[in-house]
């Protein structure tokens, strides 16, 4: 196994931190619970987690910019959201928790 210098350690913990911090609230975790399912166009969003448009498009820069979002501009008025197909290290386990929470708790999503 390759050493992990001090750099290489902070540099995932950065990226840890960016992570929590994009998902620190209950409307970043709904958006993200929601994509698990489907990618979803942000009206679809706001219609599933009764939150306006303005706080899920802030939500989903927030997610995007911590590697967790993609979004994809079909036109100048329709984007659709998507979990990123490659989540960094630490977000896959982050992911797993939700789906599990998600399946156990989906009735109250």
């Amino acid at each position: 196994m390759p050493y992990s210098g001090p750099t290489q350690i902070y540099s995932k913990i950065e990226d840890m931190a960016a992570i929590l911090k994009a998902i620190h609230n209950p409307c970043a975790i709904k958006i993200v619970m929601l994509l698990l399912t489907s990618e979803k166009r942000i009206c679809e969003l706001s219609k599933l987690s009764s939150m306006n448009q303005v706080v899920i498009c802030h939500q989903i820069k927030r997610l995007q910019k911590a590697g967790i979002v993609q979004v994809e501009k079909k036109n100048s008025r329709n984007s659709v959201c998507s979990i990123t197909g490659r989540p960094r290290e630490g977000m896959a386990m982050i992911l797993q928790t939700l789906r599990t929470f998600k399946f156990k708790y989906a009735e109250d999503v």
